[in-house]
């Protein structure tokens, strides 16, 4: 397996930060039941946050390729395959079912208290919720979370199911086919756009492992010099503007290019992204998507019935201050914890363990 000791990419855990502050400002912009802020020139940079997901998907098959590329390029051992999976549940479960169960609270406490129901209230029945405890409610229709955002944490965990065999197979092809993957996949991002959510997932998840197999003997090259990243940045940010969101092969070939570019040490986005604040949000940038919800959820659909205008700026500011507050208490008493205490418990058949990387 992965050895603890990999080496971390500041810069992309620098641009978790960046995309989970996206998702977050993108939730924040919807103040009630078809209610948006008008943010004048920052609307549709905000409007288009929903893209920071598809930014993670890409990002997730790259690291996990950085890090297991080792592991399953030249085998297929069902010790390791199902050690991965162990370590992949003690990085998402603890966080997920907390969050869960704060989802559960907040519906009681709005049910009793001011006879509020969620919109997605098919997100709470008993199937759900088995659904959610085995992490499979984004895989089928009718289908949903009381944690909304949770639905990629559900497709995150079909793509860990299938990494190894995704892995090895990129792993083993040469130049010519890798190349052909890279670009079947997207097409394929920009076939299915509206399809499915797990084959929107599949197709930016393959792009990820692709890009850091085509690119992996070129690590401490930057494909457009320093500037590489801000120059891809400004191109994707330019696009949102003119065109939207029509083409999505277009975002999801854009977000390739910049972990590409970001993975440069001299890269000079690399750098901003690797200070250490940075690091330290993008460590916590996994809690801040899951908690965000839930600190929304209260202040949009309760903030009304005590005289709270979920619009307000203070309130606004009061928000990101309570989801970045409640997502580093989640990050440390929860997170941390809950991950090493499962890395302990890893069942005896899949000893012998070794530490791990993340």
């Amino acid at each position: 397996m992965a050895s603890a000791d990999k080496e971390r990419i500041d810069g992309l855990t620098g641009l978790r930060a960046v995309a989970a502050l996206w998702v977050v400002l993108y939730h924040l912009r919807e103040v009630g039941d078809d209610r948006f802020l008008d943010l004048g020139p920052f609307d549709t940079l905000v409007r288009f946050g929903f893209l920071g997901v598809e930014l993670f998907f890409v990002l997730s098959g790259f690291i996990l390729m950085h890090v297991y590329r080792e592991t399953f390029s030249d085998s297929l051992r069902g010790g390791d395959w199902a050690n991965f999976l162990w370590l992949r549940v003690a990085r998402l479960y603890p966080v997920h079912l907390v969050t869960l169960g704060m989802m559960l609270a907040l519906y009681l406490a709005g049910l009793t208290l001011f006879k509020v129901v969620p919109n997605n209230a098919y997100a709470y029945t008993p199937v759900s919720l088995l659904h959610n405890l085995a992490m499979t409610h984004a895989w089928f229709p009718g289908v949903g979370s009381p944690n909304t955002p949770a639905w990629s944490i559900s497709a995150e965990w079909f793509g860990y199911l299938l990494f190894p065999v995704l892995a090895m197979a990129v792993a083993r092809s040469d130049r010519t086919l890798q190349a052909a993957m890279l670009v079947l996949s997207l097409v394929l991002a920009q076939a299915l756009g509206d399809a499915h959510v797990l084959m929107r997932f599949i197709t930016a998840f393959i792009l990820g492992i692709t890009l850091f197999e085509l690119s992996r003997d070129r690590a401490s090259e930057s494909p457009l010099g320093p500037a590489g990243s801000l120059l891809i940045a400004g191109a994707l940010v330019a696009s949102l503007y003119v065109i939207g969101d029509v083409v999505p092969a277009l975002h999801v070939g854009l977000f390739g290019l910049l972990i590409v570019a970001l993975r440069t040490p001299a890269d000079w986005g690399a750098r901003a992204l690797s200070r250490p604040l940075m690091v330290y949000l993008g460590e916590v940038s996994y809690s801040v998507y899951m908690v965000h919800w839930f600190v929304w959820s209260a202040v949009k659909r309760g903030g009304p019935k005590v005289g709270i205008d979920p619009a307000s700026p203070l309130v606004q500011v009061a928000a990101l201050a309570g989801i970045l507050l409640l997502a580093v208490a989640t990050y440390h008493l929860v997170e941390i914890p809950g991950r090493r205490w499962l890395r302990r418990a890893t069942p005896a058949v899949l000893v012998p363990r070794r530490a791990q990387a993340e």
